[in-house]
């Protein structure tokens, strides 16, 4: 019997010189692997593909820990430094990252007669594609070969800004009290103040400034004289709070 061809995806050549930790650099190979699999084998769309949603077990076996904890940890300081987005639901780890889709090509036209050394893609969806296009070749009705996508614009680097959207303010608050030790969302609105300050005096520009924050407070010096303690009150309520009264 045929062994099934294996399934291959890219790694960024810039991961030899990146400043990452061994335990960051094996989560996000694996990583790539998870989310490979998703387009390849489940056949599921680019962006669907570079979503991805860990149970803690998942996220356990992704990063190679043996606590949900240090898991957490080591995602959301990935996220800070190759763009991925990490949010939380319930015990659920949510993963998206973006770049897969230029990294990988997800969302371009397959070359029919490309001359890289890259192995040949055989997703579900790329075949029945294949499939199709060649039977009506075959029945002269074949449509006229469609244009390639120009390529995405790249989301650059702006200033921090003085305030958050409330979608955003609602993240950051359900995250903070799940981190170990939990950050209290009371000590959010004078946090994001420090962090402005300090931005606008380094003249710092990022592409996600949600993520430069989170990793400020994951290291401690924005909450420096600020209480931490975990409070007695509903996501919805502290979304609330911070969003009319701290509005970060």
């Amino acid at each position: 019997m045929a062994t099934p061809r294996k399934h291959w995806f890219k790694v960024m050549d810039s991961i030899a010189r990146d400043d990452l930790s061994n335990d960051e650099v094996a989560t996000m190979i694996r990583l790539l692997g998870m989310l490979n699999t998703q387009w390849a084998r489940d056949g599921l769309s680019g962006a669907d593909a570079a979503r991805i949603t860990c149970r803690p077990a998942d996220l356990m076996a992704c990063t190679g820990s043996e606590s949900l904890a240090r898991a957490r940890r080591i995602a959301d300081a990935l996220s800070v430094k190759v763009g991925l987005t990490v949010d939380r639901v319930g015990k659920q780890t949510i993963i998206f990252w973006p770049k897969c889709l230029e990294l990988q090509g997800w969302d371009s036209p397959v070359s029919g007669n490309s001359k890289d050394s890259s192995p040949p893609r055989d997703s579900p969806s790329e075949t029945k594609t294949k499939t199709k296009t060649k039977t009506e070749t075959q029945e002269g009705a074949a449509s006229p070969p469609s244009r390639a996508k120009g390529k995405k614009v790249r989301k650059l680097p702006t200033p921090c800004p003085d305030h958050l959207s409330d979608d955003e303010v609602r993240r950051v608050s359900e995250w903070a009290p799940l981190q170990d030790p939990p950050i209290s969302p009371k000590s959010l609105g004078p946090a994001w103040a420090r962090f402005v300050t300090w931005a606008h005096g380094k003249g710092e520009r990022k592409k996600d400034w949600v993520a430069a924050f989170r990793n400020a407070l994951l290291r401690g010096w924005v909450l420096d004289g600020v209480a931490t303690g975990a409070e007695s009150e509903t996501s919805a309520e502290r979304a609330l709070r911070i969003t009319e009264s701290t509005r970060l």
